[in-house]
């Protein structure tokens, strides 16, 4: 844009000053044609002072010889009287005193002196003439030439009025991509702010997530180390019951009591895991239960809990809980 500014600025005063040139030409030309026409009427009354100078100095040289002639005052034809003119001339020249031969040559010197100022001035006036013809060849040259030069001014200003356009349209360009950027950039600070929204919300859900996952893990540790603590109470009271050795008669009544203890133990627990597991998290979560005894060893048994509320499932797995309590032989190895 700026060059194109700046090549316009220059076509411009280039235009301004062609025109200068064109006005100084034209009142060259005007000043010109004035001088010209004044010489010419000078040269023209030069030429008819000099014409009337010479019919009088032809007039003097004929006035001595025929002063005295009484021949040409006398009548007749033109043919004598040329004749008798020119007999007369011969004898006055003949017989011409001092004073009229002097005064006849001055006057021949005057003749030839105007002659050959007449011939300087048709000369001159010839040679005028031809100027005048260059000067009105370099006129028409001239004349061309401001016709060219207006001709290239006329394009001058056509290329100028099609670079302001151009100009103009770069800027209705420009106006709409400004506009367009503007829309832009509203658009991306809109889904942006959006963006950053969602973002801090999945955020504060993800911290929320993490602080469950917590309390769900602290919750399992805290159930197991409760789990591992029943399994140690259900093991030393099994070993206080299996250390008292009996009497093979005595061990059939006492089987029974002691498998009713074991039977109260096992309820007992269940009730209690139950309690646990109604108070334990609303996640899934593995109970880990490993009744095991010094002659088969030591068992584990998974139990999965889907829901904390007391439904069938959770009736029947404690069921099952209970019947695994009960088929987990004794110490003796009797059922």
């Amino acid at each position: 844009m700026t060059q194109l500014h700046a090549a316009h600025q220059e076509m411009s005063l280039l235009a301004q000053f062609n025109d200068n040139l064109c006005f100084v030409q034209k009142a060259k030309i005007k000043k010109y044609e004035n001088d010209s026409r004044i010489t010419q009427r000078r040269i023209d009354r030069l030429q008819t002072f000099g014409r009337t100078i010479l019919e009088e100095l032809e007039q003097l040289l004929i006035q001595p010889v025929t002063r005295g002639s009484n021949l040409t005052r006398s009548k007749g034809s033109s043919f004598q009287v040329g004749r008798e003119k020119s007999l007369i001339e011969h004898t006055a020249i003949e017989k011409m005193p001092t004073k009229d031969s002097t005064l006849r040559h001055n006057l021949q010197l005057l003749y030839r002196r105007w002659a050959k100022r007449w011939e300087n001035l048709t000369a001159s006036s010839i040679q005028h003439e031809n100027e005048t013809g260059k000067h009105q060849s370099q006129q028409k040259s001239e004349m061309e030439g401001i016709v060219e030069d207006a001709s290239i001014q006329s394009e001058i200003e056509r290329q100028n009025e099609s670079l302001l356009r151009n100009k103009m349209q770069l800027h209705h360009q420009l106006e709409l991509i400004r506009k367009e950027k503007s829309q832009l950039s509203a658009t991306l600070t809109f889904q942006n702010t959006t963006l950053m929204t969602d973002l801090n919300e999945a955020k504060k859900k993800c911290k929320t997530l993490k602080q469950k996952l917590e309390e769900y893990h602290s919750r399992e540790r805290s159930l197991s180390r409760n789990m591992k603590l029943i399994k140690k109470d259900d093991y030393q009271k099994r070993s206080s019951l299996s250390v008292t050795p009996m009497s093979p008669g005595s061990e059939q009544t006492e089987g029974g009591g002691s498998e009713e203890r074991r039977l109260e133990c096992s309820s007992s627990n269940a009730a209690r895991m139950i309690r646990k597991l109604h108070h334990s998290a609303s996640m899934p979560s593995k109970l880990e239960y490993a009744p095991g005894s010094d002659n088969q060893g030591s068992k584990s048994r998974v139990v999965s809990v889907v829901s904390p509320d007391f439904d069938s499932r959770t009736i029947m797995k404690a069921a099952k809980i209970k019947e695994a309590a009960i088929k987990v032989p004794d110490v003796n190895g009797y059922l």
